[in-house]
């Protein structure tokens, strides 16, 4: 959709405007086409790469927590809301 509006406001021809004004669909140009294509790989491109570099940077930061030291203290937890019974 955003492709679809950056074409239009680069591209858009008076008849267009008008046409979608009144709700109309208006048929596009070569170079409109050519333009919402590309538009559409470079934003699918841009969002695949801020991915990648998410994950990376998760990646990271697990690979430096591991390397770390353990704690100094350990501290037990109740796993369970029962107490454990006696024996």
């Amino acid at each position: 959709m955003i492709s679809l509006y950056a074409t239009l406001l680069l591209t858009g021809q008076s008849w267009q405007y008008e046409l979608l004004a009144r709700g109309l669909p208006a048929a596009p140009t070569g170079a409109q086409v050519g333009l919402y294509t590309t538009l559409t790989w470079v934003g699918q491109g841009l969002i695949a790469a801020i991915g990648v570099a998410w994950l990376l940077v998760l990646v990271a930061r697990a690979r430096r927590e591991r390397r770390g030291t353990p704690p100094a203290r350990a501290y037990r937890v109740a796993t369970s809301r029962h107490p454990a019974l006696p024996l």
